[in-house]
This record gives structure tokens, sequence and C-alpha cells, in this order.
């Protein structure tokens, strides 16, 4: 007994579909990597699986890091902050008096 065509078409879809995975590969993890997504879908394409490993050898992309740098503050600090504005003249009466209500909680 021979192959059979459903024999042939199961090899071809797994053949294809072994041809074609390094090709998403290599984008899909390019794409977070300084290489980029773009020559990472050329070499999973041209070098297949050692074009993805050169891929992962490829460093990632540095993330920004964002800091929070608003401390909680008291009450207290708020108004001694606006106090200090006021007085150097930075800021005016009402925006004091409406800063105080605000930090008091008396809208």
């Amino acid at each position: 007994m021979g192959i059979g065509m459903s024999e042939i078409i199961l090899i071809l879809i797994v053949g294809v579909g072994i041809w074609i995975a390094p090709i998403f590969l290599g984008y899909s993890l390019g794409k977070d990597r300084t290489i980029g997504g773009g020559v990472g879908l050329i070499l999973g394409f041209f070098l297949s699986y050692l074009g993805v490993i050169i891929v992962l050898l490829s460093s990632r992309k540095q993330q920004p890091v964002f800091y929070n740098f608003n401390t909680p503050t008291s009450s207290a600090d708020e108004l001694t902050k606006y106090k200090t504005l006021l007085d150097n003249g930075t800021i005016s009466e009402e925006e004091f008096k409406r800063q105080k209500a605000r930090i008091l909680g008396q809208y």
C-alpha cells in the first residue's frame, strides 16, 4: 500500500505549518526586541528556526520607567506650602482661601 491523497495533504499541511511557524515567531518575538518585528519576520522567513534563535539573542527593548515623585503630604504640610506662597505674593488671598477650604474639606 502506498501513501494516499489524504496522507499527502496531511503531510503538506504539517510541512507548511512547520515552515510558516518561524516566520510568525520571528515577527512576534522581534517586535518586543531591539531587532524589530520586520527584521524578525525576514530572519524567520529566510533562516527559519536559526533566525528565531538570532531574534531571541537580540536584547529586549527598554521599557520606560515611571517614577511617582508625589509623596503623600499631610493637610498641615499643604497649608504651610500655600501660606508660604501667599506670604511670597505668588498667590492671592482668594486662592489661599480656596485651597485652604479644599484641603480642609469645606468645598
